[in-house]
């Protein structure tokens, strides 16, 4: 696998993915949705994750975000404030708790979803059948990519392969 793209490429990327964002104005999701308008990209991941994972303890919703306690305690107490989610104990262990969206959680995480699927889909209008394909797994190779990271990073006081592999792309 080769580890560092030519410069060119490099660059073309770059401003290509500035391009899209900037195009997609995922920076301003009110501009597609009031109803995401202050809503930090954490916390819709958060209540994401929240719906997708009912039952998942507090610990197993960060290890999906991959993020730090402290940043999910940050994000947690926000959307509590907000009255989109609630903490509540686990019934199997009560030194754990679980995170339940609220009505006004589901309708937030609904919104998010349809601004998500218009977004994809205006994404993939463009491209031809095949093109769709291919774009899809070349991005789910890049997610991959990163997630290993990612794990490589949350374990760096076990040396791995993965985390040898991190410092070798970060040299």
């Amino acid at each position: 696998m080769t580890r560092n793209a030519p410069a060119e490429q490099v660059e073309r990327t770059d401003h290509l993915l500035h391009e899209l964002l900037f195009t997609l104005r995922l920076d301003r999701l009110e501009l597609w949705s009031p109803a995401l308008a202050g809503v930090p990209a954490l916390d819709l991941h958060l209540l994401r994750a929240a719906a997708a994972n009912p039952e998942a303890l507090l610990g197993d919703i960060r290890e999906v975000l991959g993020i730090p306690h402290s940043t999910l305690t940050s994000a947690l107490n926000r959307l509590e404030r907000r009255g989109t989610l609630k903490r509540r104990l686990s019934p199997s262990d009560r030194r754990s708790y679980r995170i339940a969206l609220t009505a006004a959680g589901r309708r937030l995480q609904r919104e998010h979803d349809r601004v998500d699927r218009h977004v994809a889909s205006m994404v993939l209008t463009p491209l031809e059948e095949p093109e769709r394909e291919q774009l899809l797994a070349m991005l789910g190779k890049v997610v991959r990519y990163w997630r290993r990271l990612e794990r490589a990073r949350a374990r760096q006081d076990e040396p791995t392969k993965e985390a040898k592999e991190v410092s070798d792309v970060e040299d």
